[in-house]
């Protein structure tokens, strides 16, 4: 994917992800969507959001060659 490429399956909305998701975008954005799709029906105002997947993130640093970077020298 070029730079700048918008990939919509590269992004989940917090509706349509829970626990079951953490293999696709991790447990920092799986647990969000786990609340928002639990508590939100529940009346209780949980704000929606969206995660980036974990290839897309991996391409990004890919992409930029950050995945060669080996920190400060």
């Amino acid at each position: 994917m070029a730079v700048g490429a918008h990939d919509v399956s590269s992004i989940r909305w917090f509706e349509e992800i829970g626990i079951e998701y953490i293999p696709l975008v991790g447990g920092k954005n799986a647990s969000p969507g786990e609340m928002y799709r639990e508590l939100a029906p529940q009346g209780v105002q949980v704000p929606n959001g969206f995660a980036i997947t974990a290839d897309a993130y991996r391409e990004f640093l890919r992409v930029t060659k950050l995945d060669l970077w080996s920190g400060p020298q």
